[in-house]
């Protein structure tokens, strides 16, 4: 929003109007460039929230200092939050200039690693789970499947032709 109303509606822009009210330096540029302030700004965030993201591996590393501190999906979801943001916000520091450098190839592997992200939130998504939310051990999938084939013997055990369509679903 920001970016398309400082290029073609400025008066619709928050920090085109901050700016116009003092809150923001008259001499701070609001464009994006390659080195621009506001591009400059941005990075520092998303570099700062790059920072942040790392706590998730000291949280796992040290589960006992940082137990009070919530549990593990809620700080992998801090995490990924952190990692989404800051990556999206270094993409605007680049001003969208890729000139093939060191920096340039280290962008790129800061996008693989965001990509990355996206699949192993998905996998974890994957991961069985018990009604407290704890990751299931392959044998409690087996006890479940066990007592969830009983309860079935029990209901279908008075009429075959129900056993049948449930055994080919």
């Amino acid at each position: 929003w920001e970016i398309g109303t400082l290029k073609r509606w400025p008066g619709l822009s928050i920090l085109a109007n901050l700016q116009s009210l003092g809150f923001i330096p008259s001499d701070f540029e609001l464009t994006i460039r390659k080195g621009s302030d506001l591009c400059v700004f941005l990075g520092n965030i998303g570099f700062a929230l790059i920072l942040v993201a790392m706590l998730y591996p000291v949280r796992k590393a040290l589960p006992k200092f940082f137990k009070k501190l919530g549990k593990k999906p809620r700080w992998l979801d801090f995490h990924n939050f952190c990692g989404y943001m800051g990556t999206l916000l270094i993409s605007f520091h680049t001003g969208f200039d890729f000139m093939l450098s060191g920096s340039t190839i280290g962008y790129f592997a800061l996008i693989l690693v965001a990509l990355s992200g996206f699949l192993g939130r998905f996998l974890y998504q994957m991961i069985p789970r018990g009604v407290a939310g704890t990751e299931l051990q392959m044998r409690d999938i087996e006890n479940e499947d066990n007592m969830i084939s009983e309860k079935l013997d029990v209901i279908f055990s008075h009429s075959k032709s129900q056993r049948e369509k449930v055994q080919e679903a």
